[in-house]
């Protein structure tokens, strides 16, 4: 099961939950305000490659080069 990370749309309130691919999304509900269908959040992860621990974001550094526009990353 993946962890995601959501912001409610009520409160602002940032928070992870455990969620199973199953699980329709505007079920899960703020820890804080309790308002339900929060907005899913694009998260940081980080894997190792070749001995490094390298940290990540959708759309940013390719992780090896930290440019946006080298060749070997598209």
């Amino acid at each position: 099961m993946p962890i995601y990370e959501f912001e409610c749309a009520n409160c602002q309130n940032k928070f992870d939950e455990l969620v199973r691919v199953s699980v329709d999304l505007s079920a899960i509900v703020c820890p804080k305000c309790g308002a339900n269908a929060p907005r899913k959040l694009m998260s940081v992860f980080g894997f190792a490659s070749g001995g490094k621990s390298v940290a990540s974001t959708s759309g940013s550094d390719c992780g090896t080069c930290h440019s946006h526009s080298c060749s070997h990353c598209h």
